[in-house]
């Protein structure tokens, strides 16, 4: 309902890659930026896509400008939105716990168990937000893992999905993306959240 009004304006926050080399972090302090200190933005960044897409939407209706990556990513955390496994490793974002922090922005939205290109669709239609869980290694061989895209947009003419990829996994540009439905489908992993007011 009110995203159809803003599919254009919600703006890519982009995701600083924790590979980057020492230099260009300590040169461009992405920690920063993320709110943290740099060890901190380096435990974290990894894990925070679905905290940028959060961001994203939540910049986009003056909900969370004031707010950083790294203090919504703390609020996730306490809702049990990541684990801190015995090696230090994190895992998450947990979809449940996230959905939790939305929702306290006023947000509306829930957890879709089994998310497929018809849903989408209908749901983009409905003027609603899709945040889809993607196979990183469907798309890269040389990746692993899950990743959350937020998709904004169907283009019925293109028959494609227009949406913002904060990591610039999906392409080097990140903003405003236009893939085909068929690509979507060979990527996902038929989960994600939907999100409206």
């Amino acid at each position: 309902m009110f995203l159809n009004k803003i599919f254009n304006s919600i703006n890519l926050i982009r995701k600083p890659k924790k590979i980057d080399s020492v230099v260009f972090i300590s040169k461009h302090k992405h920690w920063a930026e993320f709110g943290s200190n740099k060890e901190e933005f380096e435990k974290w960044v990894s894990e925070t896509c679905g905290i940028y897409c959060l961001k994203m939407l939540g910049d986009t209706l003056n909900l969370t400008n004031k707010i950083t990556i790294f203090e919504l990513t703390m609020q996730v955390f306490k809702a049990g939105g990541f684990k801190i496994e015995k090696d230090g490793t994190i895992t998450g974002v947990f979809h449940k716990p996230l959905m939790q922090i939305v929702k306290s922005f006023g947000i509306k939205g829930r957890v879709i168990r089994k998310l497929n290109h018809t849903l989408i669709k209908k749901y983009l239609f409905q003027g609603k937000i899709v945040i889809l869980s993607i196979d990183l290694h469907k798309v890269n061989k040389t990746l692993s893992g899950g990743h959350l895209i937020l998709i904004h947009k169907y283009d019925e003419s293109l028959n494609d999905y227009i949406l913002h990829d904060c990591a610039n996994v999906l392409n080097n540009e990140g903003s405003n993306i236009s893939v085909s439905t068929e690509y979507i489908e060979s990527i996902s992993n038929s989960k994600g959240l939907v999100w409206w007011n």
